[in-house]
């Protein structure tokens, strides 16, 4: 993906709708991309995700089918919690934008709307773990 797909990708998001274009390119230029093939293992169950994934094209679902949200990874990558299920590609794959955790920590201090949002939004829910911890 070139600098204006990527751009384009991350304004669908709510949490970056409110970014100015500026803020948004400095985003897309430091996130890398993968990836998945149809049924590629993305994440094992009980894993914590060292990175926020962006999911650009397809998809990224449950063992039982339940799609997750575009962007996965924010609570296990905040609170250093593990996802509660195993977490693969769907059957048309998935190309994904990639924040490491590092960069995900000076983005959310450089522009704390970002965080906002997303603690505000159905994605942090839906990814916390469903037993002990915040989600249980």
């Amino acid at each position: 993906m070139n600098l204006v797909e990527r751009l384009f990708a991350l304004r669908q998001l709510s949490c970056f709708r409110l970014q100015t274009d500026f803020d948004l390119a400095r985003i897309a230029e430091v996130m890398s991309e993968k990836s998945y093939e149809p049924g590629e293992l993305v994440c094992a169950a009980e894993q914590t995700l060292r990175r926020v994934y962006v999911v650009a094209e397809g998809a990224i679902e449950t063992n039982s089918g339940e799609i997750m949200p575009r962007i996965l990874g924010p609570a296990s990558v905040l609170l250093n919690l593990p996802v509660k299920d195993e977490l693969r590609a769907s059957s048309e794959g998935a190309h994904c934008l990639l924040l490491e955790k590092g960069l995900f920590f000076t983005i959310v201090y450089q522009c704390p709307s970002i965080i906002h949002e997303i603690l505000s939004g159905e994605t942090f829910e839906v990814s916390l773990p469903s037993e002990g911890g915040l989600g249980g």
